[in-house]
């Protein structure tokens, strides 16, 4: 099964990792950066003709339950 994608609790084996600052130089870091973020294999993308651009990512929990967030990119900034 597959978690929520937006739960709050963590992996045992996210817990068991020690997470320690250490030095990094500038060209590992850069290409760091500059790798593309992985997607989700289930996240479907789309534009409608009038140029809305959608996701849809499947959501088991809570099951058989709709929820839909919007972000409009308007105004001066």
């Amino acid at each position: 099964d597959e978690p929520h994608v937006a739960s709050p609790t963590w992996s045992e084996t996210a817990l068991d990792k020690h997470y320690v600052d250490q030095p990094i130089g500038k060209e590992e870091l850069e290409g760091f950066l500059n790798t593309p973020l992985p997607s989700h294999p289930k996240l479907v993308r789309g534009q409608l003709k009038n140029g809305l651009r959608y996701l849809i990512l499947p959501n088991k929990v809570p099951a058989n339950r709709f929820e839909a967030h919007m972000e409009v990119h308007v105004g001066s900034i």
